[in-house]
């Protein structure tokens, strides 16, 4: 036999050995049973990160069931399934989270603090993984939400009760493994901040601001709940930062102020760069800015507005940036004929364009926070109140089920009598979406 032969004989010897390991290989992507699926937790879920493989979720619980404490819950994620893990307590109120970018930090925006923990140690369950809290200076505190620069150099958190954006130094922190705990600045940005987001170049950083009394404008929002009451506060606004001058301290960090509706609680960028998205709460629209304009000095670009559902708070753009999600969270009661949902839009139509409704998803209480899987093919959604993680699967197009240009009062949506969903059959197109599945997690290790 020539040395070629026993060469390719090895080969297909140790191919044949390896096949039943490849067959039992775990598929941490692999879609779930249904396209619309909620996993039960202990707590009122904030916030839910994938970890890059996929293969894990991280949610931040901000109160927990009797017995447990505020913290951080580890999911398991394999083979269509998603069970519960562990629950990591924490000093704080769990609100945003942010993972740096080689995966192996969780930046918690921890209300009176904000948290590092350790990812590897977060999954092993062995050792405390911890790394340390740092501390808003200025008294009031309840840090709310996080973004992590692309080189993991710096962390922004903004505190809604101080009205500040922190700047961490990141790096330094973890050179010093966490013993140091490093803020460069805090910046003021109005009352009440708390979605952030970093321009394509990352040279910018957009943070929102539910209202700017200090720029003189009229008020012309209400208190949310009350829509007959009078005007009490001024439009809120997207304060755009510079951040050389941010991660050096400088007091004129924010270089412009644009009005961003009543209530601007989070804001997106697309995947190019070229627009960013805001959800104004006490307007119930999405606003579209171009990034350009919100850039450029001395212009207040127009933003595109697009009516949604009541209390709009979540926002994702999905679909390599031809489709956004809303979550209409209701948190404040109303009118809607959905209720808590999400909205997907279609990011191509003009304003007022029946059409750019492609359709309508169930939540159950206080839909919060959105996330997509690495692979873009799942989100992520936290029902806060409805204590549940709701896991959405992208290649079966749920919401495909509510025709083209329906009115919101015609959502295909109905809770049935367990709290599960159901959907009603379109009769002009003949299909019926697939239930969704209400999962238990199993109970909780004593941690």
């Amino acid at each position: 036999m020539s040395l070629l032969s026993v060469h390719r004989t090895c080969l297909l010897l140790m191919l044949w050995l390896l096949a039943p390991a490849a067959a039992q290989a775990v598929d941490c992507n692999r879609a779930m049973r249904s396209a619309v699926e909620l996993i039960e937790l202990p707590g009122e879920p904030f916030a839910a990160v994938p970890s890059a493989d996929g293969c894990t979720i991280f949610a931040s619980l901000s109160s927990a069931a009797p017995g447990s404490s505020a913290g951080v819950a580890v999911l398991s994620r394999r083979d269509g399934r998603v069970s519960l893990q562990r629950i990591v307590p924490l000093a704080g109120s769990p609100g945003g989270l942010a993972l740096t970018h080689d995966g192996k930090v969780l930046v918690v925006a921890n209300g009176a603090n904000v948290a590092f923990l350790d990812v590897q140690r977060l999954g092993g369950g062995k050792k405390n993984p911890v790394l340390g809290y740092w501390s808003e200076p200025h008294g009031a505190s309840m840090q709310i939400y996080a973004v992590v620069t692309s080189d993991d150099h710096y962390v922004f958190v903004s505190n809604e009760a101080a009205g500040r954006i922190g700047v961490l130094d990141l790096a330094a922190m973890r050179r010093t493994r966490f013993r140091k705990l490093t803020a460069v600045a805090t910046i003021a940005v109005g009352a009440s901040p708390v979605g952030l987001a970093l321009s394509a170049d990352e040279r910018h950083l957009f943070a929102t601001s539910q209202s700017v009394q200090s720029r003189g404008w009229p008020k012309r929002c209400r208190r949310e709940g009350s829509p007959q009451a009078p005007p009490d506060h001024t439009e809120g606004a997207i304060a755009v930062i510079d951040v050389a001058r941010a991660v050096t301290g400088s007091e004129n960090a924010v270089v412009k102020w644009v009005g961003a509706g009543c209530n601007p609680v989070r804001v997106a960028i697309s995947p190019e760069g070229e627009r960013v998205y805001v959800t104004a709460r006490g307007s119930d629209t999405l606003l579209t800015f171009p990034s350009m304009g919100l850039m450029a000095p001395g212009v207040q670009p127009e933003p595109v507005k697009v009516p949604v559902g009541n209390a709009p708070v979540g926002l994702a753009v999905i679909d390599g940036g031809r489709q956004i999600v809303v979550t209409n969270s209701n948190r404040f009661g109303g009118q809607s004929p959905v209720g808590a949902s999400l909205y997907v839009i279609d990011a191509g139509r003009p304003a007022g364009d029946s059409t750019a409704l492609l359709g309508v998803l169930p939540a159950k209480g206080f839909p919060r926070e959105i996330h997509s899987t690495a692979d873009g093919q799942t989100l992520l959604v936290t029902n806060f109140t409805g204590r549940t993680l709701e896991i959405l699967d992208l290649r079966r197009k749920p919401w495909a089920f509510a025709p083209s240009g329906a009115e919101p009062r015609d959502a295909w949506l109905i809770p049935d009598a367990t709290h599960a969903f159901a959907a009603e059959r379109w009769s002009e197109q003949g299909r019926q979406c697939c239930p969704v599945t209400l999962t238990a997690s199993r109970e909780i290790p004593g941690i």
